[in-house]
């Protein structure tokens, strides 16, 4: 893991673990007494969750659950993460003391995301996404996808997820229920991106924009050729995507 200076990429400092770790939160706000500020949280394939400290990459504490686990997401003050276990965890952000554990319908197949004040959303393999409380663990509600997801993002009132059958889903946050649903004509969902725009979305086949509101398509391009393998947004609303072959547009 590096940490680089964002004005010449110089390296600030570097840590190494056993194994592969997963890109990071960090928790830095000025001007505050928060025990959380200037700490990068960082899990790794071999269950461990790091906090660093964000000025040298010191260890500030680590914590170890079984089997692989995610990058936690943060709120109310609490770090929640989970991964192959089938299981999720609420632990102290000051020193990774587990407060609550959670057992889940399947293992997560992505990372837990914060949606609102102390809300996390969860997605699994068996294709449940759930709306967890952090500060104790209890679901406030469970809604049944189409697919196991491969995107999920959300704003303050609606979660929008999308998968391996190109079903795009919005779910109140509020209530569970859901809003709208469509069906891109593709394959594995790439990106999943909320812009003023609409919903932006990136699949095999190419992009499509969707209107927030109620999920009609307000444009496309198909994209000819080898399927897209990745996209990465670059600056605003522009994207670069790379074919499986990978030629980058």
């Amino acid at each position: 893991l590096f940490s680089l200076n964002r004005h010449d990429g110089t390296v600030r400092w570097q840590f190494s673990g056993d194994d592969l770790i997963y890109s990071p939160i960090i928790e830095n706000i000025e001007n505050s007494d928060n025990a959380a500020n200037g700490i990068v949280y960082a899990a790794s394939r071999d269950g461990i969750l790091r906090a660093l400290n964000n000025d040298d990459g010191s260890l500030l504490w680590q914590r170890a659950f079984p089997g692989w686990i995610y990058t936690p997401a943060l709120s109310a003050g609490t770090l929640v993460t989970g991964g192959s276990a089938s299981k999720l965890w609420g632990m102290k952000r000051e020193n990774g003391a587990v407060v609550w554990q959670r057992e889940l319908p399947g293992e997560l197949v992505l990372a837990p995301i914060t949606q609102g004040t102390d809300r996390i959303a969860v997605v699994t393999f068996s294709g449940d996404l759930l709306l967890i409380r952090a500060s104790d663990g209890e679901i406030i509600w469970q809604h049944k996808l189409s697919s196991a997801a491969t995107q999920l993002t959300a704003n303050d009132d609606v979660i929008y997820s999308s998968g391996y059958d190109g079903v795009v889903h919005a779910i109140d946050a509020h209530s569970g229920a859901a809003l709208w649903l469509r069906d891109t004509d593709g394959d594995r969902t790439q990106r999943l991106q909320i812009t003023e725009a609409g919903i932006l979305v990136i699949n095999d086949r190419g992009l499509q924009r969707l209107d927030s509101r109620n999920g009609s398509l307000l444009d496309r391009r198909d994209i000819d050729g080898e399927p897209i393998g990745s996209a990465q947004r670059i600056a605003g609303d522009y994207w670069i995507f790379y074919r499986q072959g990978g030629n980058p547009h």
